[in-house]
């Protein structure tokens, strides 16, 4: 039977994903030096020199898009990059050259991952079968429905004035998440068909939970 090799990067998102921790906690360990963060980039030239494919991102200069609470900043411009293997950072002197990214743009090389696992325990909690992740991301599913109903209903309350309605903002993420899995835990969607339940062995929502507490909608 044939496989697919293994994974060669995870995006941000997958790898908060698969060690249960928050971007921030990434950005940190990053700017400590324990792991490297790449992007892809087009080809410039800097000093004569041709710069492509996957560059090391100064974490340091963007922590804007990897704020713990509140707003993070969609984009940023990066004005340096590193070759992966190098020391020295290669200053981008035209401003046309600077490399705009966002969050999903930003990745771990598979390497760096399993090695970094290994370092710290967490290798026992994982085996990479190879191939494609899986196609649907359930956590970020959930987020963004909770974040979406939540800030709808803090809109609504600021604009009139309106005590908090009874099936308004809950009071955890556990209670929305139970509110929002309740038409599927009955096991019948309004028309009558089945609903699809979600398979047993699938991570059921201690990530969400600790994605939902960085968007601080459920802190005082």
């Amino acid at each position: 039977m044939m496989t697919l090799p293994q994974r060669t990067f995870f995006t941000v998102q997958e790898t908060t994903i698969r060690w249960d921790c928050s971007p921030h906690d990434l950005a940190g360990w990053a700017v400590a030096g324990k792991l490297e963060i790449v992007t892809a980039i087009e080809p410039i030239e800097q000093g004569g020199e041709i710069l492509a494919g996957l560059v090391v991102v100064p974490v340091a200069d963007i922590l804007s898009m990897f704020r713990r609470w509140g707003g993070n900043q969609a984009a940023r411009s990066i004005r340096r990059i590193r070759l992966p293997g190098q020391d020295g950072w290669i200053m981008i002197a035209d401003p046309a050259c600077h490399i705009e990214v966002e969050l999903a743009d930003l990745m771990l090389l598979a390497d760096d991952v399993y090695r970094f696992e290994a370092q710290h325990g967490l290798a026992s909690r994982w085996t990479d079968p190879g191939g494609a992740p899986s196609r649907y991301d359930w956590e970020g599913l959930y987020v963004a429905l909770i974040v979406a109903f939540t800030t709808a209903v803090f809109r609504q309350r600021r604009a009139s004035g309106s005590p908090t309605p009874r099936h308004g903002l809950p009071k955890s993420p556990e209670m929305a998440m139970c509110r929002m899995n309740a038409p599927c835990a009955a096991g019948w969607d309004r028309s009558g068909n089945r609903c699809t339940r979600i398979p047993e062995g699938r991570p059921r929502g201690r990530p969400a939970r600790r994605r939902l507490n960085d968007q601080a909608l459920f802190r005082d």
